[in-house]
């Protein structure tokens, strides 16, 4: 029986390192569809990363407490920051000049500075988005969560590890605590994660005290292997346990649950791996452990880390720009990815890891060092950011232009106006994203006007539905009462309150003709109907008299959303495909059978008025995303742009003065 050596190369780890990276990047891809479970492959980092720092610090001991420590940290620095901080610089001038500037941009920006002091992963668990979330795709920091849950594993493994280290085999209580003390804590995560899978499914995934217990079961297993335990005993044993540790590895890739990670479905890949290890460091001359240490595969494990670094990014900045579905695109991909990560193994990794000088300073400096550059580092990538409306390659950049939440000192609509002042009345703005897409009307509105203005907004939850009966929206039941509770008891008459939302579906995706017959089904009449009832049951609930209720009729829908196609370097991407306009009169028949339910709403309530953007957004034949000066009407394929609200302005205010006329005299 083989006795592990904490100076001891196992060259199969490297190709359990290159399987690991290569379903990542397969699954991140989508080179493999029917791996769904490729993104398990960084947990089988995690036991490789528990198990191989264990035994780096096994080669410690003896050491004095600051000496280990300080030796650890510096090494630690060497491998992991140069590659690290270049890429993440690198990703951060790139998208500065290519993503454009969207609603996600900000948490993009944090998560990204975030990842320079690995602590990515709190915030994007803060931001609520699961990693399967539509819309991660397009963060290219969003890998960096797991580099996160490692770098905060390496603050206090070491310790913890050097209790076992240096007490494990004193007699007595002692003794045995110290050998207790990491399984006790990988038992409390394991239980944590099963816990937290359900009741808090994004934080499991995303944080530490629910992932410990993968790093920590490479520990365990370097701990029984130096205690001469679960090693094979024969060639034939570790090469069984090689194989059936690679079976249930690669099982892991293929059966998969996203909404049991990381419990108990990272269990398959965990254990998977600590068997393919113990293959490994048992026996030496297996068929299946030298193919993983040999060759090409092994190689690939070598450059692991910078693949895993590089991969994301480029995957990335090639969806927001050029797309990821065209075959040129897809062929290139890999070699830029291997490009780019042998380019930063071979003349940053390796030469800072291996350098004589650098070896030779004291871990102090070295430690030193690395914190300077990572806040040097951090303090460039956040002024590239700030000066993303500079230097910055997309149209987005002018976001008074592009985003309604953006605003710019209100213009003088005293002609419109006159002498009419509104103070004193507010404007309940109540709806779904499309209420809070009308924000720049609103504050100009405001600013014209005097009205107070009051939001209340939640995305995909317009009211009234109109498109389908309200109880196909539970979740939106909570929204709905407190915004209702609060317009009942501060509305007065003579106030207003905007209805907002989307009553069309979306025309966006890859197949214009698909989606307008999918669109003519969700409009069926039975499904028009069933919406009308509940619109005119929800308006009887909420009519006031005198309040002026204000509903927004369809404005166009795009085929495409224009932020991702207003660039040169955006235009060809298969997203944008369907192009940035949609036939007037296919619109207007599409939403006909919306308009016609509004009417009969306004015919029953007297004090509802439908204001109609579409004559204002859409003048001609053909409704386009941008007007004719080619300024953005929409930001994306649905939700207006600030030069699209500043265009309305003028509109709503007149339907506003209208029924302040009808009061009988402006006040």
């Amino acid at each position: 029986m083989t006795r592990v050596n904490s100076g001891t190369y196992l060259g199969g780890i490297d190709g359990i390192r290159a399987i690991a990276v290569l379903a990542v990047i397969g699954f991140h891809a989508d080179f493999l569809s029917f791996l769904p479970g490729g993104f398990s492959g960084v947990d089988v980092f995690f036991v490789v990363s528990g198990y191989v720092i264990s035994k780096s610090l096994a080669g410690h001991e003896g050491e004095g407490f600051f000496r280990y420590l300080g030796g650890f940290y510096a090494r630690r620095m060497r491998r992991i920051l140069p590659a690290l901080l270049v890429c993440l610089l690198a990703t951060v001038a790139l998208s500065v000049l290519f993503v454009p500037s969207v609603w996600m941009s900000r948490e993009h920006e944090v998560s990204g500075l975030a990842a320079f002091f690995g602590v990515s992963n709190f915030f994007l668990a803060a931001a609520g988005n699961d990693y399967f979330s539509p819309g991660t795709d397009l963060n290219p920091f969003l890998h960096t969560w797991s580099l996160g849950v490692e770098e905060q594993f390496y603050l206090f493994y070491p310790v913890v590890f050097l209790v076992w280290l240096g007490w494990r085999r004193r007699p007595g209580v002692i003794g045995h605590l110290a050998r207790f003390v990491l399984p006790a804590l990988a038992l409390a995560s394991l239980g944590f994660a099963y816990y937290e899978t359900t009741a808090n499914p994004t934080n499991a995934f995303y944080l530490l005290p629910s992932r410990f217990w993968e790093l920590a079961a490479g520990g365990l297993l370097y701990q029984a292997h130096a205690g001469n335990r679960l090693l094979p005993g024969t060639r034939r044993l570790g090469e069984g346990i090689l194989f059936a540790g690679l079976v249930l590895t690669l099982l892991g890739f293929f059966i998969v649950r996203e909404d049991m990670f990381p419990f108990p479905a990272a269990l398959m890949p965990v254990i998977g791996t600590a068997l393919m290890i113990s293959g490994i460091a048992g026996m030496s001359g297996g068929l299946i452990s030298s193919g993983l240490g040999s060759g090409p595969l092994a190689y690939v494990g070598r450059i692991s880390y910078s693949l895993y670094l590089w991969h994301w990014p480029v995957l990335v900045l090639a969806r927001w720009t050029v797309g990821f579905a065209d075959p040129l695109v897809i062929a290139l991909y890999l070699p830029v990815v291997f490009g780019l990560a042998a380019l930063s193994y071979h003349f940053i990794e390796m030469p800072i890891r291996t350098g004589v000088w650098l070896r030779r300073r004291p871990n102090w400096q070295l430690v030193t060092s690395g914190f300077a550059a990572v806040v040097i580092f951090w303090l460039g990538a956040g002024q590239l950011f700030e000066a993303k409306p500079v230097i910055g390659l997309s149209a987005t950049k002018n976001e008074a232009e592009w985003r309604s939440v953006s605003w710019v000192q209100a213009r003088d609509l005293g002609e419109l106006v006159g002498d009419t002042d509104l103070s004193g009345r507010r404007l309940f703005s109540f709806g779904d994203s499309h209420a809070a897409a009308y924000r720049t009307l609103l504050k100009e509105v405001s600013a014209n006007l005097g009205v107070e203005i009051i939001e209340h907004e939640r995305g995909d939850c317009p009211y009234p539905v109109l498109l389908e009966a309200g109880s196909e929206r539970p979740d939106c039941a909570g929204y709905w009462a407190d915004a209702i509770a609060d317009i009942k008891a501060n509305a007065r008459p003579g106030d207003f309150v905007l209805l907002a939302g989307l009553r069309v579906p979306e025309l966006n995706g890859d197949d214009l003709d698909w989606n307008v017959q999918e669109a003519r089904e969700r409009l069926a009449p039975a499904r028009v109907a069933a919406g009308l009832a509940d619109a005119i049951a929800a308006f009887e609930d909420l009519d006031m008299p005198g309040v002026h209720f204000i509903i927004d009729a369809p404005a166009p829908v795009m085929p495409a959303p224009t932020y991702r196609c207003a660039d040169w370097f955006n235009a060809m991407n298969p997203v944008c495909a369907s192009g940035l306009e949609v036939d007037r009169t296919l619109f207007a028949e599409l939403r006909q059978p919306v308009v016609d339910s509004m009417e009969t709403l306004a015919a029953r309530f007297a004090d509802l008025t439908v204001w109609d953007p579409l004559p204002i957004l859409c003048p001609s034949e053909v409704c386009s995303a941008r007007d004719s000066d080619g300024r953005p009407l929409f930001f994306d394929s649905d939700h207006l742009s600030g030069h699209g609200n500043r265009v309305l302005t003028p509109s709503f205010i007149g339907v506003m003065l209208d029924l302040v006329r009808g009061e009988g005299g402006a006040t």
